[in-house]
């Protein structure tokens, strides 16, 4: 089962994300690599659609971390822009697909949580090197 990009954008909308249909279908095809393994754990077609459609939200994010609330417009309307944080919206979509893909199936694409700290250091010496991360 694959969904289309129809159905994926209007979901996106909801969530104020906005990826060009192009990308968005490279981004479908990538989820639909799994379609075996979500056979092989019996996922039905609603958790299969959700698992597309908040996997692509999830990667779109990276790329919108903007939500529209209103804007200005000749007649007098107006819009604002409200940025949420992009963790806390990691975490939610992540959330959802753990919910609907507990195989874990898709878990190799999930980008890694942006607010995440990572720590290293490396010390060089004459003769040597060693880094701890």
């Amino acid at each position: 089962m694959s969904v289309t990009i129809e159905e994926v954008q209007e979901y996106l909308e909801t969530q104020q994300i906005e990826i060009p249909p192009s990308m968005l279908a490279r981004l479908i095809a990538r989820v639909a690599k799994f379609e075996d393994c979500f056979k092989e754990h019996g996922y039905d077609e609603n958790d299969v659609y959700f698992i597309y459609v908040y996997l692509v939200a999830m990667l779109g994010l990276f790329g919108a971390d903007g939500r529209i609330r209103s804007q200005g417009a000749p007649n007098g309307a107006s819009r604002s822009f409200q940025f949420g944080s992009l963790g806390e919206r990691w975490r939610a979509l992540r959330d959802m697909l753990l919910q609907v893909d507990p195989a874990g199936c898709i878990s190799g694409l999930i980008p890694p949580d942006p607010d995440k700290k990572v720590h290293c250091a490396l010390f060089v010496s004459p003769g040597a090197s060693t880094d701890f991360c």
